[in-house]
């Protein structure tokens, strides 16, 4: 393998949802933290550059996650089936583009953030005489995280929590490709967790008194929510602020249902600032995937998933690492929504306890801990 003195990497991902690409820029930003900056990090969509069918599966998961859960979940459920990852008709192209990234980029350390390459890349790098150090990074933290996520020809997994490492060991892999990790995410919402509360909804104007309810909407932003803000917005002293993403029709939508409201609604489009806006919420609305749990956990906001009418395979694991640790609110419909909303602004004692519970649950949250298995890992190769 070559090597130089600034170690050269490349983290591939696709853009299948949030947390795929929110776990790319959270595994960049703590290896240039953990090295001081000595440490060259790029993030690739592999799919939009080298798979026209993968970026073509992709571009349905996102069309499917603007309109319907229900859709979208049995849509995932289909491809983990089935499993068009070992599709091997499939792999011409993107072999060859592995190959030319592989001659171009020669990259000492690459790190995998997607489930849907995993086998493909290792698969190609089995066929490499010359290859770089390979991880497996951003895997979902439960019992039910997917195999996809998991190859042999890897060098290695960055396991992030007991739950993840029980799904590894019963699909029986192999226990040398492992290593105990933690859950990674940006700097940003851990740095978010230390601002006042006050502080921050006087920077957005909000009534200070206000119960303010988060909708946060994945990039793609859920035509779903509508019928949940509706819900919610029945409440009076209830402040909701609604993330739309790129999805204007959305956004238009809540726009024009804000006065009907006995709730103040504050529809958003693209944030770049969703650590504070959750930090100023008294509760988060949002499907529960990977990152917008662990970015809750983070700030330290009550999460209420939208658990209905069906979550994907990977988020029920995302659901059980909440429950194990006991900070799981249950909504089960759109008028469990709204309970879990009163239930956490007029019992204090009981949202009091759920908040210290997740200040608890914060430590299993270390990037610095990620990053650092990676740079042992090459740092150790290097020696041999």
């Amino acid at each position: 393998m070559e090597t130089s003195k600034t170690p050269k990497v490349l983290i591939l991902t696709t853009k299948g949802g949030h947390g795929l690409i929110s776990g790319s820029h959270a595994m960049r930003e703590a290896l240039l933290e953990a090295t001081s900056g000595n440490v060259d990090a790029e993030i690739i969509d592999f799919f939009k550059q080298y798979s026209p069918t993968g970026a073509w599966l992709t571009s349905i998961y996102n069309y499917l996650l603007r309109h319907s859960i229900w859709l979208n979940t049995f849509y995932i459920r289909t491809l983990h089936l089935i499993r068009p990852d070992r599709w091997k008709f499939f792999y011409k192209k993107p072999l060859r583009g592995l190959r030319r990234l592989l001659l171009e980029k020669k990259p000492d350390i690459l790190i995998l953030t997607s489930q849907y390459i995993v086998s493909m890349i290792g698969y190609g790098l089995s066929k490499t005489s010359r290859r770089p150090i390979t991880f497996v990074g951003n895997i979902d933290p439960g019992t039910s995280c997917v195999p996809l996520w998991f190859d042999d020809r890897i060098d290695f997994h960055l396991i992030p929590t007991t739950e993840a490492m029980q799904a590894y060991r019963r699909y029986g892999f192999d226990p040398k490709h492992a290593i105990k990790a933690k859950l990674n995410i940006r700097k940003c919402f851990l740095e978010a967790h230390h601002q006042k509360k006050e502080d921050v909804r006087r920077q957005y104007g909000w009534v200070q008194s206000e119960f303010v309810v988060l909708f946060a909407g994945s990039r793609e932003g859920y035509m779903g929510v509508i019928p949940m803000v509706k819900s919610v917005g029945l409440l009076n002293g209830v402040r909701i602020v609604a993330i739309c993403g790129t999805n204007g029709e959305l956004l238009a939508k809540l726009q024009d249902l804000a006065p009907g409201l006995n709730a103040t609604l504050e529809p958003l489009g693209w944030r770049d600032d969703v650590h504070l806006l959750m930090r100023g919420a008294d509760a988060v609305i949002a499907k529960p995937g990977k990152q917008t749990m662990k970015e809750t956990l983070a700030v330290g906001v009550p999460l209420i998933p939208i658990d209905f009418p069906s979550v994907m395979q990977q988020e029920l694991g995302n659901l059980e690492y909440l429950e194990n640790r006991e900070v799981l609110l249950k909504a089960g419909s759109i008028e469990g929504i709204a309970n879990c909303v009163l239930q956490l602004r007029d019992d204090c004692a009981f949202r009091n306890k759920f908040l210290a519970r997740l200040d608890s649950v914060r430590s299993g949250i270390d990037p610095s801990t990620v990053a650092r298995c990676v740079i042992d890992a090459y740092r150790a190769r290097l020696e041999d």
